[in-house]
């Protein structure tokens, strides 16, 4: 099991709960150079680099967690690699890695929005790229349990990973990983948060005048799924109630907002 895999398999037995445990990769990746420029084409879409503070280039990658809200996260780590795309010397080179909410699009703003720093890494060499095809690497792992926590409770769509050259001598670097697509990924275990929505009568994913109807039917047919406020008892108070969530749909994470 690598080091990732480790982090999060340790989390779930301190909760002692059942869980979901994945590895995804990153829908997206690019990197975004001090002018603005967005690059998104392999490989210098993980392009690092900082040859001067107005003349440098910053790498993301972007995760969907749109399925989270309201999950439990207990463990969560970014891995990857960093590689050379060019011999570089032996000057010394450091990277900061930050976090922060995204919106699953590249913009100027992913470079200027604040981060979370959640580790960096210190050089001198690294393993150079090998007649432009492989790309022998520095391993990297970062605990992000807490940030991706904030993240799902904020409902945030995507959570991105930020690479920032920080070293004044930085020859081109690249953020890699084992993803399908080459990039980092994100490693998690959690347990999944409440997706239902119990005014959605007939599971259309809309509230509308057929739930009401619905609703009556589903009652008075003994289906449990007229038992909208979960006390096992098919009553009155899940009429007062269906109305009353059905106004209110923002308390369930399952329902249309």
């Amino acid at each position: 099991m690598n080091r990732a895999l480790t982090l999060v398999a340790l989390c779930g037995v301190v909760s002692g709960v059942s869980a979901q445990q994945e590895t995804r990769d990153a829908e997206a990746q690019f990197s975004i150079r001090a002018t603005g420029a967005i690059t998104a084409s392999p490989p210098f879409n993980t392009l690092i680099r900082n040859a001067s503070a107005s003349n440098f280039d910053v790498a993301f990658a972007d995760f969907n967690i749109s399925d989270l809200a309201g999950a439990t996260i207990l463990g969560a780590a970014v891995t990857g690699t960093f590689a050379n795309n060019n011999a570089g010397g032996a000057s010394t080179r450091e990277i900061d890695i930050e976090v922060l909410e995204g919106n699953g699009v590249a913009e100027l703003s992913d470079v200027t929005d604040a981060g979370t720093f959640v580790g960096d890494l210190f050089w001198q060499s690294i393993p150079t790229q090998s007649g432009g095809q492989s790309y022998p690497a520095l391993p990297f792992v970062f605990d992000v349990t807490a940030q991706l926590q904030a993240a799902a409770d904020n409902g945030a769509s995507h959570f991105t990973a930020r690479a920032v050259p920080t070293s004044a001598a930085f020859f081109p670097a690249l953020f890699r990983g084992d993803g399908d697509n080459g990039g980092p990924q994100l490693v998690l275990e959690f347990i999944p948060g409440d997706t239902s929505c119990p005014p959605d009568q007939n599971e259309d994913g809309a509230l509308d005048i057929d739930d009401f109807s619905d609703f009556v039917v589903n009652f008075f047919a003994g289906d449990t799924i007229a038992d909208v406020n979960d006390d096992g008892a098919l009553d009155i108070d899940d009429f007062s109630d269906f109305v009353a969530f059905f106004f209110n749909p923002g308390q369930f994470a399952g329902c249309p907002q």
